[in-house]
Formats: structure tokens, sequence, C-alpha cells
């Protein structure tokens, strides 16, 4: 089985969204050598929906953005509106069946979605080279597959979605990431349950501030956070362990975070022990 990547530009929104949910996705020509023909049932698609340079994350201008140069793609960094996990239900088929009201798009295939992520960080240190150079292949392709090396499963396990508005991007290709970025939604709550299981329940690893004690059951999940005690974005790693997260509240994450680099876990529970004990 093959993995195929598909770039889908801002412009195209309605039509992304009119495909997803009939599950189709068709494009108007083939480029020559086109891979199109080639799409299977059970191969894996990735969708890459639109890919942008916010100011607040990436400072510095790239003229031409996306359009940058294949051969420098290992320099590639932006942030993707949306991901789609899917996998193919039918082959390629020449259908002129209406579906999206501006074109007919008649070169085809069936999927069905099996994830999708909003704000995915889009770096060689976070979703890795094979990725970004599909991704960018398929643009130039204006919209046709490229074939990539990467497994879509190993995919979901390395988005890292940005969900606020205030981040920088610092210290050019350490790409160390301020404030809070939540990494797989699974993980996190992988992370929580088996903290819940050990500990009954949730609270703040370096002060044991406790939401459920303070506010009630209703915010116990949604308000304690997951920090990596091995930061991805210093060390590369490409894998995360359960044995990698903690879980904190939002203050304490903030204290690590405001330290270049992010202090340790494990100093700042020592400091706090040694200020309650003067106390």
């Amino acid at each position: 089985m093959n993995t195929w990547v598909i770039y889908v530009a801002g412009i195209s929104k309605k039509n992304y969204d009119i495909g997803k949910q009939y599950e189709t996705w068709g494009i108007k020509k083939l480029v020559k050598n086109s891979l199109f023909l080639n799409i299977k049932i059970g191969d894996d698609i990735i969708f890459i929906h639109n890919i942008t340079r916010p100011k607040n994350i990436f400072p510095d201008k790239i003229l031409g953005f996306p359009r940058v140069n294949l051969n420098n793609f290992k320099k590639f960094e932006g942030l993707v509106n949306e991901i789609t996990l899917a996998k193919v239900t039918n082959n390629y088929s020449y259908s002129n069946e209406n579906i999206w009201p501006d074109d007919t798009y008649p070169h085809r295939f069936n999927f069905q979605i099996k994830e999708t992520q909003n704000n995915v960080l889009f770096t060689i240190e976070e979703v890795g080279e094979p990725l970004i150079k599909s991704a960018l292949l398929s643009f130039h392709l204006k919209g046709d597959i490229a074939l990539t090396q990467v497994e879509a499963s190993s995919v979901s396990a390395k988005i890292h979605i940005v969900n606020d508005s205030h981040y920088a991007i610092e210290g050019g290709a350490s790409y160390k990431i301020h404030k809070k970025i939540e990494r797989n939604r699974k993980i996190v709550e992988s992370k929580k349950e088996e903290f819940i299981k050990e500990h009954g329940k949730l609270f703040c690893e370096i002060c044991s501030f406790s939401f459920e004690d303070i506010y009630g059951a209703a915010l116990k999940r949604s308000s304690i956070e997951c920090h990596h005690v091995n930061p991805l974005a210093e060390n590369g790693k490409k894998e995360t362990r359960l044995s990698d997260l903690v879980l904190l509240c939002p203050n304490c994450h903030r204290v690590l975070h405001q330290h270049n680099p992010c202090l340790d876990v494990k100093k700042l529970i020592e400091s706090m022990k040694m200020i309650t004990h003067v106390k």
C-alpha cells in the first residue's frame, strides 16, 4: 500500500469541505506523468490544507511563500490550517457527476476520513523531511498527488497543534516555541487516563493544585496541561512516550516556558519544596 500527499490551497477551502463531506476528491487535469492513476483501495491519503506563516510565529518574511524552491525544503517552516488523514475506499475513476459548484474535477477517488487536526506546526523538526517535501511537490504540481515514504499512522503521533494566538519562534533553526503547544490529543488523553488510574484524580505535578478540588469535576480534564520534559523543539526527538509527559497547572507550565532554555521540571519541584519548607 502507498501513502499519497495532496496539497489543497486556501482558496479551495469550499471545495475541500465539500470533498470531505462526500468523501470524494477530484482534480481537473492530470499533470504530465501523473501518479493519480495509481491510487488504489487501501492506500493512505494525507491532505495538507493551506500552509501559512503567521507573523506572531514566523516573523521573517519569505517571498513567494509557499512557492519555495523544492531544493530548499529543509529550511521550510509554516503552519498548516488542517491535516486530514484518510484511507482510500475506491480506486481511481473518471466521472462527470456534479459535486462541486465551480467545476467537474473528473479525475477522482473515494476515501474515508480517519483523523483531522487543525493548526499544525509544519517544520522539519515536527513532521519530518518526507512529509514536507511531498507537500511542496504536490503544491508545485497544482494539487496533483505526490508519493511519500512516511506512514500515515506515524504522522498522527508527530502532529503538534498550535491553539493559542500568542507564539513566537526564536533562535533560528532551534525553533524554541513559547507558551502552549498541545501535542497529539490521543497522547494527552492517554497520559491523563494513566495519571487518574495511579492517583485517583488530576493535579499539577509541581505544585499539587487540583482543579477538581477547587472548581469541581467539570474542569478537572480540560484545565490541566501537558508538558514534555524533553522539548521536541530542542532535541529533535520524533517519538513521545507517556513517561516523557508531565501534567501541570497553567501557572507552573508558564513558569517553565518563561526561561530559555525551558526550566527542568525536577528542579522546579525541588524549589517549591524549599519554599514550602521555609514558610
